[in-house]
């Protein structure tokens, strides 16, 4: 209808490429910013010199967000020309063997190759540890410091991760002084999952030789050490305990993950495309109601951008803005009518109209030009929310507010409501909030301003000079994080503030009201009036800014860069096809007695009205007498293996043992032939023949039964391969991988 060729489905999907790449580089940048301060910590660990016990470092994730490219940061963060990372993981750990074998193989992969290392390397098993030194001296190079990261360590088989180890320690002794070991152990299991922390009294009290060993190598009065030394003391034996020097660093908490990361983002996407407030509701209840995860949060981010990019013709001009003849060339006269439509509905009900305006909805080549002065307009506007919310996140953090995502004081909240656009443009329904309890607590634009008065009030003149400081930061950190316009626009607020900071002296004249903060602390000699006076240009400044954040842009520039549909994106992560697929699978009889009763029986019987005669009645062959028979033949029948599969499936959590599974499935069928042969007793006396079962006769082997309703779930996609461990699979209702699905 708007394309005449192929020529704009082409654009749009390199505009999708060009949207998706910049977002998923924000969103890690974000990630890996606030990961920093822990692996500069970690830096640290690893450049302390050799003592006699192997240093170890315990990663505590425990409270944080999944992130799935942890690990590989975390071996490109560490990398150096004398360091080498080796990533070990469930998969190779399916006996002593291999996993040395998957040790020995990335620790070589960094030795050039060439025929007398391949022919010298042939002469060793793969899991034999002398081949290392042996190929690095034949190389003429120094054994390098190796670190040995341990993800998730929960998910290893424990009993061959300690010989692993126990054996990776022996040799790393034997070859003392080099090669230095560092191992490093993550862990990303709750903290009630854990085992109960023992207090130091009592691990005294069990006796001299056992509280040597258990605070040998944690650091005195660290709380997080007394925790991770009661924590790999349930996993890790002895001897392997005996060889090491303890240390924990701690990683943010899902909480921080969300203000910091998801929060952020939405505020200021850099990618020239922003999600409105039901997309960002979608990924809250996500994120804190089903999977605390940056690859689920990824997931509905991009199939916004995929439905924005696949159902809008507009969006072709996201990056991109055509000329006129162009135009008219790929695109037909409706989509110049679509344009003008979208550009005036919100001049429907006023009769005030600039000429500029007048002129846009008769000439197409102004219209076309005037698109490059619309996206300007969104950047300072959004530009504006961006300033806004910074302000009210810098004052909570000031407050010691952060982290109540759930309250009218969260940032949460004022994100939801910073990113509301105006109807049309947006899904978003306030009946329904009170039903699906989405933002029962989320406040109105004047509660948030009157609530940031009241703030206001309250902070004295040391918080208002360290706020004015925070928040000439955090704007200078948003100009570098944002392109030339918006950080033109963000410069502009905080340049009086540096000049009044700087000359401390009074202006005549600031451009910026947040330079009048400074301007006034320094002219007044009281300390009670500058305090006052101080307090009162900061909620002044608070108010205009949160007033400017509450502007909305202008219908068609809300068409091009904003996407604020949640529906859609719903339907793909949960959607009818699926749905049906589930209840199928939860309640086969029902359903197969539905779909035959309504197969065997005449068409139209529902559209007939009640006092109709129904012939069918007298002959019982209606709909429901048909539904009955069904119900009685199935009764007998036994259960479909990929349903009773499916039962199962539904009380596992988000890994599945393959070994528990099959357990499980075994006794389901034996209770299940013991129902059914109860059954056939009970009619031999009878006229009715005995109930058969023809899948019996096929298959009789439970393990063949079982591998088939495995194959089956993973083809409807409801099960999947989880990299952890081998005999380990994983479920994937909720968690799509980020680049999963088809792009367009």
């Amino acid at each position: 209808m708007y394309e005449r060729d192929h020529i704009p489905a082409q654009q749009r999907s390199k505009a999708f490429e060009t949207t998706w790449e910049c977002a998923l580089k924000r969103m890690r940048a974000l990630v890996h910013k606030l990961y920093e301060p822990s692996v500069a910590r970690l830096r640290e660990r690893l450049s302390v010199g050799r003592s006699l016990l192997v240093p170890a470092t315990i990663l505590d994730l425990s409270g944080s967000a999944t992130y799935e490219a942890l690990p590989a940061w975390l071996s490109d963060e560490l990398a150096q020309s004398e360091r080498i990372t080796v990533h070990l993981m469930p998969a190779h750990c399916a006996n002593l063997a291999h996993a040395l074998a998957a040790f020995v193989a990335q620790i070589i992969q960094y030795i050039p190759s060439t025929p007398e290392l391949l022919r010298m390397s042939q002469g060793y098993e793969p899991n034999d540890l002398a081949l290392i030194p042996a190929l690095f001296s034949a190389a003429d190079r120094a054994l390098p410091q190796i670190v040995l990261l341990v993800h998730e360590v929960q998910t290893f088989p424990v009993a061959v991760m300690n010989d692993a180890l126990a054996a990776i320690l022996t040799w790393s002794e034997l070859t003392c002084p080099a090669p230095s070991l560092h191992i490093l152990l993550s862990y990303t299991a709750p903290l009630p999952a854990l085992p109960r922390v023992k207090k130091l009294s009592d691990v005294n009290q069990s006796g001299p030789s056992s509280a040597a060993s258990t605070t040998a190598h944690v650091s005195a009065g660290s709380e997080a050490d007394i925790a991770t030394e009661a924590w790999h003391t349930y996993l890790l034996t002895e001897r392997v305990r005996s060889c090491l020097d303890v240390s924990t660093v701690s990683f943010p908490d899902k909480s921080t993950f969300w203000e910091d990361v998801l929060c952020v983002f939405f505020a200021e996407p850099v990618s020239g495309l922003w999600l409105g407030r039901s997309l960002f509701e979608l990924v809250r209840r996500r994120f804190w109601h089903t999977s605390p995860s940056w690859d689920a949060a990824a997931q509905c981010i991009r199939l916004s951008y995929v439905e924005h990019f696949r159902a809008r013709p507009l969006s072709a001009f996201v990056h991109e803005f055509p000329d006129i003849d162009a135009l008219h060339q790929h695109w037909t006269a409706e989509m110049l009518a679509h344009m003008r439509v979208t550009l005036f509905s919100s001049y429907m009900h006023t009769q005030r109209m600039s000429s500029r305006m007048r002129m846009l909805a008769h000439d197409d080549r102004a219209l076309v030009s005037a698109l490059s002065g619309l996206q300007s307009d969104m950047v300072v506007c959004m530009t504006h929310r961006a300033v806004a919310l910074a302000t009210v996140r810098e004052m909570l953090r000031l407050l010691h507010m952060t982290g109540v995502y759930g309250t009218k004081l969260g940032l949460s909240a004022c994100t939801a409501l910073a990113l509301e656009w105006l109807p049309p443009y947006t899904d978003w329904d306030a009946s329904r909030t009170a039903v699906n309890a989405l933002t029962a607590t989320t406040p109105t634009s004047q509660q948030v301003q009157a609530l940031l008065n009241h703030l206001c009030s309250t902070l004295n003149q040391a918080q208002v000079t360290q706020l004015v400081d925070g928040l000439r930061q955090r704007l200078n950190d948003i100009a570098a994080s944002l392109d030339v316009g918006a950080a033109a626009v963000v410069r502009m607020i905080c340049s009086d503030l540096e000049l009044a900071h700087q000359q401390q002296r009074p202006l005549k004249r600031v451009r910026s009201e947040l330079g009048a903060i400074a301007m006034t602390m320094a002219a007044e000699t009281d300390a009670s009036d500058a305090s006052d006076a101080g307090r009162a240009v900061l909620a002044e400044w608070v108010t205009s800014t949160w007033q400017k954040a509450t502007e909305a842009p202008s219908d068609l520039g809300l068409a091009i860069w904003t996407y604020d549909f949640a529906e859609p994106v719903s339907c793909a992560l949960d959607g009818a096809a699926r749905a049906t697929v589930l209840l199928a699978l939860d309640a086969p009889t029902d359903m197969l007695a539905s779909m035959t009763a309504a197969a065997c029986t005449a068409s139209g019987q529902r559209e007939q009205s009640e006092q109709a005669p129904w012939l069918e009645l007298d002959d019982h062959i209606s709909e429901v007498d048909e539904l009955r028979r069904v119900h009685r033949d199935l009764n007998c029948a036994s259960i479909p293996d990929v349903c009773r599969l499916y039962a199962l499936y539904k009380d596992t959590s988000k890994f599945i043992n393959l070994a528990d599974w099959y357990d499980a499935f075994a006794q389901s069928l034996e209770g299940d032939e013991r129902r059914r042969e109860q059954q056939r007793r009970q009619r031999d006396g009878q006229e009715a023949p005995p109930c058969t079962d023809a899948s019996d006769s096929v298959v009789t082997s439970p393990q063949m039964r079982f591998s088939l309703a495995v194959n089956e779930l993973a083809y409807m996609g409801l099960l999947g391969p989880s990299s952890r461990k081998v005999e380990h699979l994983s479920r994937l209702v909720w968690d799509l991988p980020v680049n999963g699905m088809d792009e367009m």
